[in-house]
This record gives structure tokens, sequence and C-alpha cells, in this order.
């Protein structure tokens, strides 16, 4: 149970928020709000996340004019510069919290927060609880076990984000206390009065009738973009109504896709927003569409698919990682178990069967309601108990 004393507990948080982008940050956001009602919380954010040589898209920043994502933060830790990780331990010091979350999502990391952690006297090093969104990166490289040992090694306890990411943890360490929750629905991006669909399809080159897929975010490899417009390429010549919407910055070469649209004469009827969409703009490429395709070749989870479900719009996702966890197959979408083209394009024919009797929406609807993100509140505060038994 959450403590029922009038003083709360104090939580300092360590991760990603607003002014950077992206689903790290926003995710961040939410998990800070969601704790604050209970625990006196204090976000440390970045003054510095990637140096700008190793970051492969357009800015790190969130240029929203308004739907700005955000909690209250110091920025203060930069990934790069030692003299920040004196500055943060010597906060988090003085704060004297119960508990530390530390956000990881990137091996990259391991030496700041390694250099953070080895600051802090053993009684603040008992109480590093590490939230886990994804162990080692989507794209591991030789390095990434040595970088993912060195920092996420300094939890005591964690939280995965999905089964798959339990797995892994267990991988690194076996005698730790893990405790899971699912990714929050991010319905933030929501606004009631928009009902202007007819108009944006039309404005996109779309007809009112067209049946739009669509694959939205960055563009990387893992996410199988290719394979997906291999995919639409199949199912074009079974329906002639399908329309693919390809909105995200590419991280990639854009080439590599384009000769596939080409090669496919699939100009006409595919179309590519490629630039980060600003909170305010998401909306209106979900609500025209249909389906929003995962056709992932790995992964832990995706901040996509939970924007998706915010939105009630159903999903078709290959069977990678810990994706199927959050999918009702045949209800709120439906699940593709083989990574290729030709499965992909029968699991998206498919849906579209599905479409004219299941009502994915009212499912939906009852996955929300159930969604476990609501119980972080009692973790943190399980957490907080197992924290002070290792003092």
């Amino acid at each position: 149970q959450i403590p029922n004393s009038h003083k709360k507990s104090k939580v300092v948080v360590i991760g990603p928020c607003y002014p950077f982008r992206g689903g790290i940050a926003t995710f961040v956001a939410h998990f800070c709000d969601s704790i604050s009602q209970n625990y006196d919380t204090t976000l440390i954010n970045y003054t510095t996340l990637y140096p700008s040589i190793l970051f492969p898209g357009k800015t790190q920043y969130d240029l929203s004019e308004n739907k700005k994502i955000t909690f209250p933060n110091i920025r203060m830790l930069s990934s790069i510069n030692p003299l920040t990780w004196i500055r943060v331990a010597k906060k988090i010091i003085s704060i004297q919290p119960d508990l530390i979350v530390i956000d990881w999502w990137q091996p990259f990391f391991g030496p700041c927060i390694r250099g953070v952690y080895t600051l802090l006297p053993k009684k603040l090093k008992s109480r590093v609880f590490i939230v886990a969104e994804n162990v080692v990166s989507h794209e591991s490289r030789w390095i990434d076990k040595f970088l993912t040992r060195l920092g996420f090694g300094v939890g005591k306890q964690y939280l995965a984000l999905s089964d798959e990411v339990v797995k892994q943890i267990n991988y690194f360490y076996t005698d730790k206390p893990i405790y899971k929750s699912n990714l929050p629905i991010y319905d933030t991006f929501s606004t009631a009065s928009f009902d202007q669909y007819i108009e944006l399809k039309e404005k996109l080159g779309f007809s009112p009738t067209d049946k739009i897929i669509l694959f939205f975010g960055y563009v990387r490899k893992y996410k199988g973009l290719d394979i997906l417009i291999e995919a639409f390429a199949i199912l074009k010549k079974k329906r002639k109504d399908v329309k693919l919407l390809i909105v995200g910055e590419f991280y990639d070469d854009p080439k590599q896709y384009t000769d596939i649209i080409d090669a496919n004469q699939l100009n006409q009827v595919v179309k590519i927003i490629d630039f980060y969409v600003p909170n305010e703009d998401i909306e209106q490429y979900f609500r025209i569409s249909n389906v929003v395709a995962l056709s992932y070749r790995n992964g832990t989870q995706s901040g996509i698919l939970n924007i998706a479900l915010g939105f009630k719009k159903p999903v078709v996702s290959t069977n990678v990682g810990g994706l199927h966890e959050f999918i009702i197959d045949n209800k709120t979408g439906v699940i593709c178990h083989n990574v290729n083209p030709n499965d992909f394009s029968n699991a998206l024919d498919h849906f579209f069967d599905l479409e004219k009797n299941v009502n994915f929406e009212k499912n939906i609807d009852e996955v929300i309601q159930n969604n476990s993100f609501g119980k972080i509140n009692n973790i943190i505060s399980e957490a907080i108990a197992y924290s002070q038994t290792l003092n």
C-alpha cells in the first residue's frame, strides 16, 4: 500500500524530458506526473544527451508550439561531462531521497550513470531503482554489453516495461527484484474537436474512401519500413483502395526505401512526410488512418503502439520482442508471426477483412481500462520498502 503519512517519501528521477523530444522524454514526463501525487518527486533532466556528431536526426529538441508534454525538472546532467556528474551526485545527497529512479534505454549512458552512482554514499547507492525500457539497444554493437554492465548494473531493483525486458534483465542479473508494468497509454495528443478528416485526407492526396495504413515515427532499420513497403506492394494487388502513409524523420538513408517504392511503381499510392512531427500535429495522421503498421525486425516495446492505442487505432505488428504482449490478436490488432513481406501483407489483408465485423475501438477501450501502468505508485512503494532493508 502507498504510505498514508502526511510526509511524502522523496523520489529523485534521472531521465530525459522536455525540451528533449521523442518517446523516452514522453515516458519520463508521464512517469513523474503519475507518481508526483503520492511522492515528493524531483526530476533531474539532461543538458546533453548525445553529442551532435553521434545523433542521426536533425535536432534532439521538441519544437512543438503547444501540447508540450513535460514535468518540472532541473537540467544539470550531461552524458559527456564528468563535472556535471559531480553536481548531480551532490544534488541527490542534498535531497536524501528514499528512492533514486534512473530511466535506462541506451548503453551509451552507462559511463554517465556509473559516474553519478560512484559518487553517492553507500546508503543512497542501495536506493537505486532502474526503469528499463530496453536493456541493450535495438541495434546492438559489441561494446553494448560492457556499457550495460557498467551503468545498468548499478540498480538494486528494476522495473521492466515488458516481459521481454524481464528476460533481458534476467540475462544479466538473476538475484535482484524485478517488477513489471506496461507503458502508459499516451492519450495526451488527442483533442476532442478534430473533425476535418476528409479535408485532411484530400489535402494529402487521398480520397475519402481510401483505407490508410500508417507508419509513424523515426525510420530506423530495426523498424522494418522496407518490409512494410514490400508487403504493401503485394497487398495493393489484392486491394485497390489501400494507401500507405509514412510519417517520420529518416535516421537511415531514405533512398533504400524510395528505391523499393520506385521499383514497385507505388509513387501514386505512398505518401511520405519526412520530418519529426510536433505534438500538436500528431493527431491528424492517426485520425485519418485505419490501422498502424509495426513491421519491426526486433524491439522490446513501442511507444508508437501506445500512441495508437491512445487514439483507439488498431495495429498490425510483427511478433518480435514484447510487442505481442500489448496486442490482443484479432481484437485490438493483428499479430504477424513471421518477419517477412509476404506474411506481413497477409496480416494486413486479414485486418481489413476483420475490420468489417470487429469493433476494434471498443476492444481497445477495454485494454486501456486495464493498463497496468496505473499501479506504478504501488510499485514505487514496494521498491522504497525493499531498499530500506538493504541499508
